[in-house]
């Protein structure tokens, strides 16, 4: 009786599993396209894989299988650039089951970074759900690429932390009257860019880059949380510069973020004048911490490896 209640109850399980399944939307991840045809086969599957990954670990979504995929698209004779008519998109999603495409395109965008630009496409309509632009994506470093790609599945998929491994940053827009600093006396070496919690930023770096544990150490409260970066990313207009971005508030104040790149944990410096990456004081987990970064197309919040050495910019209330 025991053993026929077990069996009852598994085969319940495996059921419910299999409806939640079925309710997921589909989406069938097409080859990189690669207009150039300089970025390497392998980093294109690198890429691929990892987008796999990040939209099967989201709830609520469902990647085709890679080679059910291939081996549809070769049998119809479609093109495995990446590149699908409307009439393709509904036939590949007859054949997978597929509610959306997602195609993305890639180019190289220093020696180890490629630069994604992502569409997710509804098989139904044909027409263009959301779009992922400007991501660079670190074929070196594992977790750096699969940060990246839990990134563009999150702006793609429209979901708070798609992956689990990214804040997309949403902020509504503010007025200058209502900030907390106006009216306030701002220290020598801060600048009131007319936040609404009132903080004032530094107007210039830190001196050389800091680890995690070194920037935590040694700057205490006045290292910026990932809120005071989001608010800055939401509130202020970020204007690329070619050497970084200058940062306006409403009240037409500004402060420069210089692209001063990164020391990575094996002592490598990048390229400075590119990219720039800048810590908060939010850990994540015990080895990693939330920081900003950014080059010519896009400003976003990320997480690294606390031995990374970045910049630091000081805050103060």
């Amino acid at each position: 009786m025991k053993v026929r209640n077990l069996v009852l109850l598994l085969a319940m399980l495996l059921f419910f599993r299999a409806t939640s399944h079925s309710q997921d939307k589909k989406v069938a991840i097409l080859e990189c396209v690669d207009k150039v045809g300089d970025v390497k086969y392998g980093h294109r599957m690198m890429l691929r894989t990892n987008l796999t990954n990040a939209i099967n670990k989201t709830q609520g979504y469902q990647a085709i299988a890679r080679l059910n995929l291939s081996s549809i698209i070769d049998e119809q004779k479609f093109q495995r650039s990446g590149y699908v008519s409307d009439q393709q998109i509904k036939k590949i999603g007859e054949l997978n089951g597929a509610t959306h495409l997602l195609i993305a395109e890639v180019a190289n965008y220093s020696s180890t970074e490629v630069v994604v630009n992502a569409q997710l496409i509804n098989v139904e309509t044909g027409q263009i759900e959301n779009t992922s632009e400007g991501i660079p994506v670190n074929f070196v470093d594992a977790q750096k690429m699969k940060s990246a790609c839990d990134e563009i599945a999150a702006q793609l998929l429209g979901i708070e932390g798609a992956g689990n491994d990214y804040i997309v940053v949403t902020a509504p827009q503010n007025k200058y009257g209502n900030s907390q600093s106006k009216g306030k006396a701002v220290p020598e070496g801060y600048v009131d860019l007319g936040l609404p919690s009132g903080t004032l930023w530094k107007d210039k770096n830190q001196s050389g880059f800091y680890t995690y544990d070194e920037a935590v150490s040694a700057f205490k409260s006045k290292l910026p949380t990932i809120e005071k970066w989001e608010e800055l990313k939401g509130f202020c207009e970020w204007t690329w510069t070619g050497s970084g971005y200058k940062v306006t508030g409403e009240n037409g104040n500004s402060i420069f973020l210089p692209a001063s790149s990164y020391r990575g944990c094996d002592g490598g410096v990048g390229s400075v004048g590119s990219d720039g990456y800048y810590w908060s004081s939010t850990p994540r987990g015990s080895e990693g911490a939330w920081d900003l970064g950014f080059y010519s197309g896009g400003v976003y919040m990320r997480h690294d490896d606390r031995c990374c050495g970045q910049s630091v910019r000081l805050v103060q209330k």
